[in-house]
């Protein structure tokens, strides 16, 4: 059985528990929006120990940091609305307010990733990415350790319409900041 977003908006207003979904065996919710309220939405998602090992020495230095998360490649809204510019922008007044800042990137563009640390040199620190290939099962591993390296830090500084940034803010309730025009 297959519940949809209208449905399942519906249970949550009728007060449905969900716990009796689990029982029969094939239910999937497909959504593509966060539909139950909840104060913790992510505290029951734990990546499994290598990825949450993945990011290693910066583990300690995440909380200090501010997260960047720049959507590009298949996102329109994101490109267009959330310019590099102004995550440059926001960037530079962050270090302005605080010069010891330093910065987690998690970008789907290498091209981004390059530009920044030309911008910004070693107060740059990303986790290196095994491939580039979105449909390869260790891009989605990569996107893990990205998306908890990103709630870890203290900020997030994030890309105009993506989940992936709201998602990282959720996880533990950090500080978020839109960039865009």
């Amino acid at each position: 059985r297959f519940i949809a977003i209208a449905e399942a908006s519906r249970l949550v207003d009728d007060g449905c528990s969900f716990a009796a979904l689990v029982k029969p065996h094939g239910v999937m919710i497909r959504t593509f929006e966060r539909f139950f309220p909840s104060a913790a939405p992510f505290a029951d998602l734990v990546p499994v120990m290598p990825l949450r090992s993945a990011l290693g020495a910066l583990q300690a230095k995440l909380p200090r940091m501010i997260g960047v998360h720049i959507r590009r490649q298949d996102n329109q809204r994101s490109i267009v609305t959330s310019p590099t510019l102004e995550f440059v922008r926001k960037m530079h007044a962050e270090l302005k307010r605080e010069p010891a800042t330093e910065f987690f990137l998690a970008t789907d563009d290498p091209r981004e990733e390059a530009r920044l640390r030309q911008e910004f040199g070693a107060l740059i620190h990303t986790y290196p990415k095994h491939t580039a290939r979105r449909r390869d099962p260790q891009a989605a591993r990569d996107a893990v350790v990205d998306l908890y390296g990103l709630a870890a830090c203290r900020k997030l500084l994030g890309s105009h319409y993506s989940s992936f940034t709201d998602t990282a803010a959720a996880i533990r309730g950090i500080p978020l900041q839109i960039v865009g025009r």
